[in-house]
């Protein structure tokens, strides 16, 4: 946990967010969740946690305070994939721009490139 805050400190090389994902986070020591709480309570505003756990009662409730809870559950395949197809289906998707090759938007402004 101690080397996961220390790295935390640093701005993300790409994109606008670092977000570190802990998986069974019921499973920390209660040192770890002291040394994260100071983190939890003033973070970068580019630092996102994602704290998974299948035992939230065992999450310290100055943890639990300072986050968003979402309690998931399974899908099912079949809809899952029907779904998935039908939002991956090219709707308002052009495969590439006849002068450059990049990807544009129909509805969007016709590409800039000469």
């Amino acid at each position: 946990m101690q080397a996961l805050l220390e790295q935390a400190v640093y701005k993300p090389v790409q994109g606008r967010f670092k977000v570190f994902m802990i998986d069974e986070v019921h499973m920390l020591t209660g040192h770890a969740f002291n040394a994260m709480l100071k983190t939890l309570e003033e973070p970068p505003e580019y630092l996102k946690f994602v704290l998974a756990t299948t035992d939230p009662q065992k999450v310290p409730v100055t943890v639990l305070s300072r986050c968003l809870q979402f309690n998931l559950r399974p899908i099912a395949p079949r809809p899952s994939a029907s779904t998935c197809r039908q939002s991956c289906r090219p709707k308002t998707w052009r495969p590439m721009c006849r002068r450059c090759g990049c990807w544009r938007a129909r509805r969007t402004a016709p590409c800039a490139m000469p």
